[in-house]
C-alpha cells in the first residue's frame, strides 16, 4: 500500500511540474506550500514502518490538507500569455473574414456553402 501511495504522490508532483509554468507566482508559491503540507500529512509520521497503529488524527489531517489543495487548484486559473491572446484574435479575425468576405455575397444562389 505504501508503494501505491508513494506512486500517486509522484504522479501529483509530475502534474504540478507540468502546469507550474502556467501559474502566477503567488498561486505557484501557495500551491507548493499546500502540496508540501499534503505530502507531509500523507507520508509523514511513521509511514512505511513495519508495525504501526491506526492514526485517525493523521487521516483527518490528510483529508483536510487534500481538500485545501483541491480547492486551491480549482480556484487557480492558468495565466493568459500574449501568444494565446494573439492566437485567439487571429482565429476571431479569420472567422469574421470568412463570414463577411465579399466573395460570399456574389456567389450564385444555387451554390451550396459550407
Amino acid at each position: 500500500m505504501e508503494s501505491r501511495i508513494d506512486g500517486y504522490q509522484q504522479r501529483v508532483n509530475l502534474f504540478f511540474l507540468l502546469i507550474q509554468h502556467q501559474l502566477k507566482t503567488g498561486d505557484r508559491d501557495t500551491l507548493v506550500n499546500l502540496m508540501a503540507d499534503f505530502f507531509d500529512a500523507l507520508t509523514g509520521g511513521n509511514f512505511g514502518a513495519e508495525a504501526r497503529e491506526i492514526d485517525l488524527l493523521r487521516a483527518k489531517l490528510v483529508y483536510a490538507n487534500g481538500t485545501n489543495l483541491v480547492a486551491h487548484l480549482r480556484g487557480t486559473r492558468p495565466r493568459l500569455t500574449w501568444s494565446s491572446i494573439a492566437l485567439g484574435v487571429i482565429v476571431l479575425l479569420g472567422f469574421l473574414f470568412l463570414v463577411v468576405h465579399p466573395f460570399v455575397k456574389v456567389m450564385p444562389r444555387d451554390w451550396v456553402t459550407i
